[in-house]
């Protein structure tokens, strides 16, 4: 004979357990957030003292700017696809760090390829 099992339904109930806030990063909390997620991802490439002292430089320069740049153009930024026509359109103070985050991403490209 054939039995049937009693399937038993758990009420799901939340979890009145608070989890904690996420890690804020107070450094990046006084820099425009575009530029602030394009510092990111610098630092993230960084392999070096001489990179890391750039992208703090980076950093310290970001928070005393007012102006942010657009998100469409900060992700070509962090792709390293910008022209020299748009290059101009940048602030004359993140150019050198622009061409150096291109270099850092060069300098990755031909480690994995050799």
């Amino acid at each position: 004979m054939l039995s049937k099992k009693k399937s038993k339904k758990k009420s799901q109930k939340k979890s009145s357990v608070k989890r904690a806030p996420k890690a804020v990063d107070h450094r990046l909390a006084n820099m425009p957030k575009n530029l602030a997620s394009f510092y990111k991802v610098m630092a993230k490439h960084s392999e070096d003292i001489i990179d890391r002292e750039i992208c703090l430089k980076l950093r310290q320069l970001t928070e005393t700017l007012e102006n942010d740049i657009s998100a469409p153009f900060v992700s070509r930024m962090k792709q390293g696809k910008l022209a020299e026509s748009e290059i101009s359109l940048l602030p004359e103070s993140l150019i050198p760090f622009y061409r150096h985050y291109q270099f850092m991403l060069r300098r990755g490209y031909n480690k994995s390829h050799e």
